[in-house]
């Protein structure tokens, strides 16, 4: 049987879109939603406990999964924070002290997805701040809303946790293999062979290294990102490729490098060092 959702009609937000949505992915895929806001209709499903009533009916009562923020009793705030709950912040917490959660994702990346999404969905609904992609989900509201297109943004909101998560748990296994990178010149160059994806970003964030080296194995070409805002290639080097890159730099293998300075493209380790070290030079 369908797990059962209410939540409001009319214009939609990003709070209860992602609350259904985490219902969907961590609770249960199979959901029928309905959207209302009939105070006869809410009054009888306030008290069923089995149906979830989100961001409508006036009560915050976990128990009963039901979880409304609008209600002037309601003051509930992340631990340690002046970050009022949302209903997308109330489901995810049911779900993490439940155990839902723990299920599907480590401590660390329960702490990402608060930090980068529940929070700032939170903040955003509460206007408190403002959360820049809700604009996409936003933009799925019609003049005259219809189940289907409300179904439409909460699959949409569904992919967004499941890419969230898929990077997250990256930057965990990267984070934890920073020690297998080889790091050269007290660190300011990192070489980047194991294959992992979007790996710079967590060289960047615990190493002091300036510029990374990485093996691009589908490519069979060698990257040299320049991954400081203050280091950069060459102005002379910008915009060409080839064999005229490899007259004006000094350096054989050279592919290209970006007309932005900061990324070379070389063919081999040997180059990609010398690439490296040439662009700390001139820093």
């Amino acid at each position: 049987m369908a797990t059962k959702i209410i939540t409001h009609g009319g214009g939609f937000h990003s709070d209860e879109v992602f609350a259904i949505a985490l219902i969907k992915e961590y609770f249960d895929s199979d959901i029928e939603v309905v959207r209302t806001r009939d105070k006869t209709f809410l009054k009888e499903v306030l008290e069923c406990g089995d149906t979830w009533v989100i961001d409508v009916g006036g009560e915050f009562a976990p128990e009963k999964k039901n979880f409304d923020h609008h209600q002037n009793t309601f003051n509930d705030k992340w631990l340690a924070s002046d970050i009022l709950f949302s209903s997308c912040g109330l489901v995810w917490m049911y779900l993490k002290s439940n155990g839902y959660l723990s299920k599907h994702l480590s401590p660390y990346q329960i702490n990402e997805f608060e930090e980068k999404l529940i929070k700032r969905i939170d903040l955003h609904d509460n206007g408190a701040g403002k959360w820049q992609p809700s604009l996409v989900f936003k933009l799925y509201n019609r003049e005259s809303n219809t189940l289907e297109n409300f179904m439409e943004v909460v699959a949409t909101a569904v992919r967004y946790i499941q890419n969230s998560a898929y990077h997250f748990k990256t930057e965990e296994e990267n984070q934890s293999s920073l020690y297998d990178h080889t790091y050269l010149d007290s660190g300011k160059i990192a070489i980047v062979t194991n294959g992992a994806f979007n790996v710079i970003p967590s060289v960047v964030k615990n190493t002091p290294s300036q510029v990374a080296i990485e093996y691009k194995e589908d490519e069979d070409t060698w990257s040299v990102q320049c991954v400081r805002r203050w280091v950069s290639a060459p102005e002379a080097w910008r915009g060409l490729s080839g064999s005229e890159l490899e007259a004006v730099s000094g350096i054989q293998g050279m592919i290209f490098t970006h007309r932005a300075g900061h990324l070379v493209k070389v063919s081999n380790k040997d180059s990609a060092i010398a690439v490296a070290r040439n662009i700390l030079s001139n820093t």
